[in-house]
């Protein structure tokens, strides 16, 4: 018996999710970095490809309705939102390319405030 449509398309994303989650968990983890230049690491198509994702899977389930016992209802919903806020979470704290260079100039300029500020504040 073959899946429903509905279900491979799910899982497709599901996948694609999983991947752009572990690639930003990597990044936060310093498993993989950004060049000193800025230019992104080797898979950083997942980040696109994973938002695509989101949004497919996020219409998919609107459509078809948690109801529908082909998605398998509220457990699709439940694993396909926990790796959308994986996803969030792993790319909150992985580095972004165009905040490398300006970090250790703003960390010098927090530490000459707090220099100046001296030790009574």
């Amino acid at each position: 018996m073959r899946p429903a449509p509905v279900v491979v398309v799910l899982s497709a994303a599901a996948a694609v999710m999983a991947a752009s989650a572990a690639y930003h968990v990597a990044l936060a983890l310093g498993l993989t970095a950004y060049s000193a230049r800025g230019d992104p690491p080797s898979g950083d198509g997942l980040v696109l490809a994973g938002l695509g994702a989101v949004w497919l899977a996020a219409g998919v389930l609107v459509g078809a309705g948690a109801w529908d016992a082909r998605i398998g209802g509220w457990p699709a919903i439940a694993g396909l939102t926990a790796l959308a806020v994986t996803m969030v979470v792993a790319r909150y704290y992985s580095p972004d390319a165009y905040c490398a260079p300006v970090a250790a100039a703003v960390m010098v300029l927090c530490a000459a405030t707090l220099a100046d500020e001296g030790y009574g504040n």
